[in-house]
């Protein structure tokens, strides 16, 4: 039987660690400073935002960027529209953090996550553009630290009539996925207090309801390849998805969830 301990034991002086409320994020941008060419584009968002497809639509589509995904490792069950390579032991995963090999790492809803700072690295080294999905605290480290390396996303669900985000698309979009009352009120909770810095990311993008004929995400995806593209191509574009003030949440109930 392996020997799993609850946290990482030996993190690197330079990484930066976040602590909060159930949470512990480490992020270390240091090794990527000496990278010239390429840049790092994050997507950030709650559970039920469509972060994961918004990512899986940007690879597969036939949309000539040059962008690398690079993949998040997990200790959970791997999920649709993730792949079994994703899943790692934690044993595992606590070696290549205390060996330095991780660009962030963090603990969420009992689960650790942490992305491979080698596989950024080879990205980079190519003078590719990587496409990453970061925990929104992780992004927005990033983007600290790194200005001029980093562009970051934050996608959110479609407003209402009254111009607020809608929580019911996400509580549904995780009722799809796990039947826990009390697990998707917690995933929507974080969505809520996710979103209170919405306003530092570098671009907002809705991901509403996909209409009849369109795949999921269709149109979130064609903005980030528009802001993408433009920026490959040093033309300015006229972007919609701009957040230029917070619209708080339409706040559910328990009841509601269930």
């Amino acid at each position: 039987m392996r020997s799993v301990s609850s946290s990482p034991t030996a993190v690197p002086p330079g990484a930066s660690i976040l602590t909060g409320d159930h949470l512990i994020v480490g992020v270390q941008p240091e090794p990527l400073k000496r990278f010239t060419s390429g840049h790092l584009y994050t997507l950030s968002g709650s559970s039920g935002s469509g972060c994961t497809t918004v990512m899986n639509n940007l690879l597969d589509s036939n949309n000539g960027l040059r962008v690398v995904g690079i993949e998040k490792q997990f200790t959970r069950q791997f999920r649709t529209g993730e792949s079994a390579s994703q899943q790692v032991h934690q044993e595992d995963m606590f070696r290549d953090i205390g060996r330095g090999n991780f660009l962030y790492f963090m603990n969420a809803h009992g689960n650790w996550y942490y992305t491979p700072l080698q596989n950024i690295a080879k990205a980079l080294d190519k003078g590719s553009n990587a496409l990453l999905e970061l925990p929104s605290r992780v992004a927005l480290e990033l983007k600290r630290l790194l200005p001029n390396l980093v562009t970051t996303f934050l996608i959110v669900p479609p407003k209402t009539a009254a111009g607020r985000y809608d929580e019911e698309v996400l509580a549904g979009r995780l009722r799809d996925r796990m039947e826990d009352v009390g697990k998707i009120q917690e995933r929507v909770v974080t969505g809520r207090d996710a979103l209170v810095e919405a306003d530092r990311f570098d671009y907002v993008i809705e991901n509403p309801q996909a209409k009849a004929g369109e795949k999921l995400a269709d149109a979130a995806t064609r903005e980030i390849e528009a802001v993408i593209r433009a920026r490959e191509t040093s033309s300015k574009v006229s972007f919609q998805g701009r957040m230029n003030a917070f619209n708080p949440f339409i706040l559910l109930s328990p009841a509601q969830v269930a």
